[in-house]
Formats: structure tokens, C-alpha cells, sequence
């Protein structure tokens, strides 16, 4: 190798020792690579029992159709989170009436002829992005 070659790995080399001697106490401790104005992480608080039965009657019509008629029908759901995955965090989160109202909307989104755009994007696997938070439904 020439020399310049040879002092410019030999600097770079050095460099990079001194930037990873200066990093290792920031990797020490989970406290240090936490955000400036992050704050740690609370324990999760105990989950009390669903006792509402409309509710309760559609997240087993969710739990059925995910872990019997999904499996055996397949994988065919172009939005991320799946239908099932949105209709089960719709009815939680918003309750039974609403629940089923975005649920139905989103079904009826889901068509073959939906293509990524300004209210969809595209995720590296092919599927469109619509979580439950972009449903303005619940707004009105």
C-alpha cells in the first residue's frame, strides 16, 4: 500500500478507537441512552376483567375468526395491521358500537383495487399502512 493510504487508514483507525472509548460509558447504563426529556418506563398495571358483554361478544367473534377461519382461508389482507388485528384493537379501544362502525368501515376499504397514496403507505412487504389511529371516524 502507498503511505498516504496507509496513514489515512492508521489516523481513521485511531479516531475510531477514541470515538468508541468516548462512546463506552453511554453504553454502560440503559439510563444514559434514554432520550433527554424521556422517562422511564412504568410498570404495567394490572389488568382488571372485561366485564361488558357486547364487548366481550365481539373479541370472541375476532378470537374465532383469527384463530379458525384466517388460518385455513390465508394470508390475504393488504393493510397492516390485518383487518382482524384492527377490528379487535377498534372494538377494545373504542368499544363495541364504535368498534364495529370503524371495523366495518375499514372492511370495506379493503379492497384489491386500494394503492398507496397520501392516506396510505406503503410498508417494504406490500401492504398498506392504516393503524387505528389514522380512522377519523371516531372524531365525529
Amino acid at each position: 500500500m502507498d503511505a498516504p493510504i496507509r496513514r489515512a487508514l492508521t489516523i481513521f483507525a485511531a479516531l475510531s478507537a477514541v470515538a468508541l472509548l468516548f462512546a463506552l460509558p453511554a453504553l454502560s447504563s440503559p439510563e444514559r441512552m434514554m432520550a433527554p426529556n424521556s422517562k422511564p418506563a412504568r410498570e404495567a398495571a394490572p389488568l382488571e376483567p372485561e366485564t361488558s358483554v357486547t364487548r366481550l361478544f365481539f373479541l370472541g367473534a375476532v378470537g374465532v375468526f383469527q384463530s379458525y377461519i384466517s388460518p385455513t382461508d390465508g394470508d390475504r389482507c393488504g393493510f397492516s395491521p390485518s383487518c382482524s388485528a384492527f377490528g379487535r384493537a377498534a372494538v377494545d379501544r373504542k368499544g363495541p358500537l364504535l368498534g364495529v362502525i370503524i371495523t366495518a368501515d375499514r372492511l370495506m376499504r379493503c379492497t384489491m383495487f386500494k394503492r398507496p397514496g397520501p392516506d396510505y403507505l406503503l410498508l417494504s412487504d406490500g401492504r398498506l399502512f392504516d393503524p387505528l389511529e389514522n380512522n377519523l371516524l371516531w372524531l365525529q
